[in-house]
């Protein structure tokens, strides 16, 4: 199966994680800075899960997953112990039009979670497909030596930066300031510019 790498707007958008375990809190702690509109279904929570429902941070419905618990859902995670209920999930968001993830099974998802380096605006994404995703995240530590939180600070001149020169410029001007605030960013942070 190929994915189709996307940066998607999760911002107060209503995200389902079905299963309370360690894997969940993975999840939940990879889609919290998106500002997702985070509620978990689980008979349990492990402590770390618990800590953000009693702050507020998540919803929590105990008890075991049902298809109401889908009313109103963007995306739902599937990350129990048990693969009969993620199956069930994935099916029934496959009936509903919700893009789905499941844990256990990357061929019937809809989507999968990469491993990220988040500096500020500036992202890097590493996926193996679901292949192997310790390989995923193996890499994620190598890269993110590399690309440290100085990525945050030239994102964000450099947007400001280019947002100027959308403002102020057209055709064929425009471009050449773009490819030499491209040049600028990239010396910024210490990568040779390729030649064209």
């Amino acid at each position: 199966m190929s994915y189709y790498p996307l940066m998607i707007q999760l911002s107060a958008r209503p995200v389902l994680l079905v299963g309370g375990g360690r894997v969940a809190r993975r999840k939940a702690d990879a889609l919290l800075p998106t500002g997702a509109a985070l509620r978990v279904v689980a008979p349990a929570l492990c402590d770390q899960l618990a800590e953000l429902a009693a702050e507020g941070a998540i919803a929590w419905r105990q008890g075991a997953f049902a298809p109401a618990d889908l009313e109103g859902v963007f995306l739902a995670v599937a990350c129990t112990d048990r693969r009969e209920v993620n199956a069930r999930v994935g099916a029934l968001c496959r009936e509903r039009g919700i893009l789905c993830c499941l844990c256990d099974d990357a061929e019937q998802s809809d989507a999968i979670f990469p491993a990220v380096i988040r500096q500020g605006s500036f992202q890097l994404a590493v996926s193996t497909g679901g292949q192997n995703p310790g390989l995923a995240r193996e890499v994620k530590k190598r890269l993110s030596r590399q690309f440290g939180p100085e990525y945050a600070a030239l994102c964000r001149e450099s947007g400001r930066e280019r947002q100027a020169i959308l403002r102020a410029a057209q055709g064929a001007e425009r471009e050449a300031l773009l490819r030499q605030l491209d040049a600028a960013a990239l010396k910024g942070a210490g990568l040779p510019a390729e030649e064209d």
